[in-house]
Formats: structure tokens, C-alpha cells, sequence
């Protein structure tokens, strides 16, 4: 699955640089599955899951360019990040 990172996913996300949720790359990944929430670490995106009344958890890894974002921006949040786009191995079903 392709992801990309916008100049607005940036600027909705920079204020909250350094966390686990609302960063810009959970922007870009929250359009693109279309979810309401998650968890952005710094080298892998954590989607909750309910399932027959058992909680769970989906584990996305981020690819090399997208850790390096996230690490420039929990670094220093007023880094000049620029858009970007990344691939990663979850596809989307019936979207």
C-alpha cells in the first residue's frame, strides 16, 4: 500500500510531533485506511481491533524513510520536514 505524506498532514501534525497519536504520518495513514484511531511509534504504526469481544492489535512496520521522518520531527518539532510518500506491506481490502 502507498502512503503519502502531505503538506497538510505535516502541518496538522507538527504540533504534536514527538507523539504517539496525530503526528503527520498517522494523518497520512488514518486517510489512507480510513480509521479513527492509532498509535504511531517510531518504527511501527499499532491499530486496535475488536473481534468477536476480544481486543487485539494490528502491527504496521514503517519503512526506513518514514522512521527517519519520525525521528527528525521528535528530535526537533520545527524540523523543515517535506511531503514524502512510502510503501508498506498492508493492502486494502474493499476500499
Amino acid at each position: 500500500m502507498k502512503v503519502r505524506v502531505t503538506r497538510q498532514d505535516i502541518e496538522d501534525g507538527r504540533y504534536r510531533a514527538g507523539s504517539c497519536c496525530g503526528c503527520p504520518i498517522w494523518h497520512a495513514l488514518a486517510r489512507r485506511l480510513h480509521i479513527l484511531e492509532a498509535e504511531t511509534h517510531e518504527t511501527y504504526l499499532e491499530i486496535p481491533t475488536v473481534y468477536k469481544a476480544k481486543i487485539g492489535r494490528i502491527v504496521i512496520p514503517l519503512p526506513t524513510e518514514a522512521v527517519e521522518f519520525q525521528k527528525a520531527l521528535m528530535k526537533d518539532a520545527g524540523a523543515k520536514v517535506r511531503p514524502f510518500e512510502f510503501e508498506t506491506d498492508v493492502e486494502v481490502m474493499g476500499r
